[in-house]
């Protein structure tokens, strides 16, 4: 039985082998995308990622804990000084420690932008306290003559 186009015109009879490859041509074609946040299906020879794991695309993942003690670095430090101090320190040694396997990037950043104002702080309170020791102490002589 001869099959027709949509002109009327006689198609030949295609193999077996070559409707199969059509077929499967269209179905690929129908097959939609993934949607937004859905992980696409593994290709050829991939393992497909385990039940609960995020697949891994290169990036390495935020540590929260540099973050946070960045952060706290920073308040602290224009609070205390000391402390921002102690904690811009706890924060690069944390870097240094998790940097190949973590992304710590900003958290060294902040911890490095608290050890500074800490510092400057710490510098400025000590100056402060010396200049109210000597004054208190040249006035303490002044009321002795």
């Amino acid at each position: 039985m001869a099959d027709f186009d949509q002109n009327g015109n006689p198609v030949p009879p295609q193999e077996p082998a070559q409707e199969a490859a059509t077929a499967a041509e269209q179905a690929q074609q129908q097959t939609p995308p993934p949607q937004y946040g859905q992980t696409p299906p593994p290709q050829y020879g991939q393992v497909p990622p385990q039940y609960g794991q995020q697949p891994y695309y290169g990036e390495k993942p935020m540590h929260t804990p540099t973050l946070v003690v960045g952060i706290l670095a920073i308040v602290l430090a224009f609070a205390t000084g000391f402390v921002g101090l102690i904690l811009g320190i706890v924060g690069i040694v944390l870097h240094k420690k998790y940097k190949d396997t973590y992304n710590t990037k900003i958290g060294y950043i902040l911890s490095l932008i608290g050890l500074i104002i800490g510092a400057i702080i710490t510098v400025v309170m000590i100056v402060l306290i010396a200049i109210g020791v000597t004054a208190a102490i040249g006035l303490a002589g002044l009321g002795a003559l």
